[in-house]
């Protein structure tokens, strides 16, 4: 899977599976990641948050899923490091 180029500054990896906010939430709790903000809107909910230092944005929209954005293409592998650890949590469970 390789990171879409939203627009000038943001870039996407979309997330195979799909969580509703609460399990989302849930999931944010038991992650080492530093919960910066949270905003919940009819179609599309974001966490915005640092994961190893750098900032990322999981958003949950109504049309296109669940994906993880991020401001550098260079963060493209932390962000799949993040993938995996979500995969591993959700596969535990």
């Amino acid at each position: 899977m390789e990171a879409l180029k939203i627009n000038k500054s943001l870039w996407s990896l979309p997330l195979d599976f799909s969580f509703d906010s609460s399990e989302i939430n849930e999931l944010i709790k038991v992650m080492d990641i530093e919960l910066q903000e949270v905003v919940i809107s009819p179609n599309a909910d974001m966490w915005y948050f640092l994961f190893m230092k750098e900032e990322f944005i999981l958003v949950s929209d109504v049309d296109d899923g669940l994906d993880i954005r991020f401001f550098k293409k260079e963060n493209e592998d932390l962000a799949k490091k993040f993938i995996n650890k979500i995969t591993s949590i959700v596969s535990f469970k």
